[in-house]
């Protein structure tokens, strides 16, 4: 690996770990007990996940709307971002487990929906290499099309459906736009490969 390839690599992780650092520190910060810390981690870890999944999500359909800008060195290197999303959603399913287990118990439902998700994004991590790749072909391509579009859809009805609830209100109306934005490229973009 080239030097320039393993600095921009390392920008992208320390950015993973700035990330969940910021997230983990203000949960510490504005939590006066040890349940509300672990709801505040479990929030503010799935939002940053959120952010860098929107990277993930928009870099290859914008380099392909905008030649020579930022967006292609991210396209580049969405296999390094993915993963750093990945290794976010691993620090907030930490973080949401201590949350369920101990504080917040949910309903079976909510959680079978929201495993099957998580495992998408192991699967995804796993096989995020030219091995893996080459030796499951085609279904490597429709694994990660369909974890991708999981992913995508389970943040849009999360953050669309906290607009309708007084107490996530804000949440929903800052980070819902972005959701339903990154869907609408992730169609918009199928629809035009299928053109």
């Amino acid at each position: 690996m080239d030097g320039k390839k393993s600095v921009g690599l390392a920008r992208i992780y320390g950015a993973a770990v700035a990330l969940a650092a910021i997230a983990l520190g203000s949960a510490y910060a504005l939590s006066d007990t040890v349940s509300e810390m672990a709801l505040l981690s479990a929030r503010y870890t799935a939002r940053v996940s959120f952010l860098m999944f929107l990277l993930v999500v928009s870099a290859g359909p914008a380099a392909r709307y905008f030649r020579r800008n930022p967006w292609t060195w991210l396209a580049r290197r969405r296999r390094h971002l993915g993963l750093a999303f990945a290794g976010l959603m691993m620090l907030h399913l930490l973080a949401l487990a201590i949350n369920v287990l101990q504080f917040r118990p949910r309903e079976l439902s909510e959680v079978a929906l929201g495993g099957l998700v998580y495992v998408l994004i192991v699967l995804m991590a796993l096989t995020s290499n030219d091995a893996a790749q080459r030796r499951m072909g085609k279904y490597w391509r429709w694994l990660h099309w369909v974890g991708v579009n999981a992913i995508v859809v389970t943040f849009t009805v999360s953050y669309t459906g906290r607009i309708f609830e007084p107490d996530y209100f804000w949440t929903g109306l800052v980070f819902a736009p972005f959701a339903i934005a990154a869907l609408a490229l992730r169609l918009e973009d199928a629809l035009r490969r299928l053109r």
